[in-house]
């Protein structure tokens, strides 16, 4: 975690340090370059005379320089700065996207651009922004050593920062404030955004509903569809000893789970399917719903998530997957070896043993690779599954279940009850011969036997 934040602060405060450079950069640049202009008048007068001024501009280029550094080095040098800059690489999908807004502002369209981190625009922006630095950085560094230079060099040079400095002001008030706020009144409520963050994260949740706030408070407060669309919530594929192999990691200078996959494979005392457990994932989060407990397990606030799937594109080993939010049961393990190997290296592993699809009484579970998996359309959430793995890999998040009890005047004694209790937790009733009744302390609350009952006399336990 302390890593994680450390490049938190470390990217935010190379932001800081790079637009505040540029801001000086302008406003000491702008006395020089336009001498007769009333701010270059009202700045001798005051407080940017010409010898302070050109001091500050080139302490100002040699902090834009090394940020820009910085910049270069988190994109090339560290997996999240790679994935991201594949991600601004312009793509077929752009093109539809800039047609598709262009037709839905001019009212040609229903159709909505589905909103995302990186869609056209904000490529465009950041595009913008990087050949505008390399601008700035090459014709600033020809005028600061002009006596190395020839007078074609220094002419054209000056021509171009210049330009490139009202063009990159352009850039940042217009063409960025534009792409941030085109529709400002979609997301006004209160402080917040429709969906109750604090700002918006391009999850596309409200372009999908049609900026109908109505039908958006019902999706994210209920568990019942809208437009088609079910909340859903990321969940973990591992729940394994990822403290140990995450520390194995930093002990060699590793930091990312991307570069930590290739350490790894070679190592056999650790799962090579399981979560690297370097945060990757925890840092792509712009929400900060996901983080690691104190066993180094990662985990993930729902009331947080949005469902953005910046966590998903991230993991190198997949390991995380997007649930319907009314589910509660899960197989959180991704291992595909067979059980003794399991056993050697996680103590809660998927064993492969297929004990969970024999007694789930919809067939939600199938066993393929000595790996169990949900299908969690299928999945009725009665928990028998998690009673009954002998290496407690399945997770049951219900919480306490609601017993059963059966009415004894409505019992007919045809014992189908007792056929699918899966528990034994059904019993010949001692004091009412042909009767049945529940053992309370067996009973996981499934509630099968309720389904099974022809005369309806089980009831949940109030």
């Amino acid at each position: 975690m302390a890593q994680i934040f450390k490049r938190r602060i470390e990217n935010r405060n190379q932001h800081m340090i790079f637009f505040t450079s540029m801001v000086i950069l302008f406003i000491t640049g702008y006395f020089k370059s336009v001498p007769k202009s009333w701010l270059h008048y009202l700045g001798n007068t005051t407080l940017f005379w010409s010898q302070f001024s050109a001091i500050l501009h080139r302490l100002a280029a040699i902090a834009f320089i090394v940020s820009s550094l910085y910049h270069l080095k988190f994109l090339f040098m560290s997996s999240d700065g790679r994935s991201n800059f594949k991600n601004l690489i312009f793509t077929k999908q752009d093109i539809v996207d800039f047609f598709i807004h262009v037709f839905s502002s001019l009212g040609l369209t229903k159709k909505k651009l589905i909103r995302k981190r990186y869609y056209y625009n904000e490529k465009c922006d950041y595009w913008i922004m990087f050949q505008g630095t390399i601008i700035f950085i090459i014709t600033g560094t020809i005028l600061w050593l002009e006596e190395y230079f020839g007078k074609f060099a220094i002419d054209i040079s000056y021509i171009l920062h210049n330009k490139e400095a009202l063009w990159g002001v352009y850039a940042i008030v217009v063409w960025h404030f534009f792409n941030l706020h085109p529709e400002f009144y979609l997301y006004a409520r209160e402080d917040a955004q429709p969906c109750g963050r604090d700002e918006c994260v391009f999850c596309g949740i409200c372009d999908l509903l049609t900026q109908d706030k109505d039908s958006l408070n019902v999706f994210l407060s209920g568990d019942q569809k809208v437009d088609g669309l079910t909340k859903t919530y990321t969940l973990n594929l591992c729940i394994g000893d990822m403290l140990t192999r995450a520390n194995k990691l930093r002990e060699k200078g590793i930091t990312s789970c991307k570069e930590g996959v290739a350490v790894l494979a070679a190592d056999t005392t650790v799962c090579q399917y399981g979560c690297i457990g370097l945060g990757d994932c925890v840092l792509a989060c712009r929400t900060h719903a996901r983080y690691f407990d104190d066993k180094g397990r990662g985990m993930v606030d729902n009331s947080k998530c949005t469902g953005c799937e910046e966590c998903i594109k991230i993991c190198p080993r997949n390991l995380i997957i997007m649930y319907p939010k009314e589910k509660r049961v899960h197989i959180p393990c991704n291992s595909l070896d067979k059980g003794t190997k399991v056993r050697e290296v996680c103590a809660v592993g998927c064993l492969g043993c297929g004990i969970c699809v024999k007694f789930c009484p919809v067939q939600a579970i199938t066993l393929s690779n000595n790996l169990a998996k949900i299908d969690y359309s299928k999945c009725i959430e009665c928990g028998i599954c998690a009673v009954k793995c002998p290496h407690k890999t399945i997770v049951d998040t219900t919480g306490p279940r609601a017993k059963v009890n059966i009415l004894t005047k409505d019992c007919t004694g045809c014992s189908e009850c007792v056929k699918v209790c899966p528990v034994k937790a059904i019993q010949p009733d001692t004091a009412n011969a042909g009767k049945f009744i529940v053992l309370e302390d067996k009973c996981i609350g499934c509630k099968v036997c309720i389904d099974k009952c022809p005369t309806k006399c089980i009831k949940i336990k109030s």
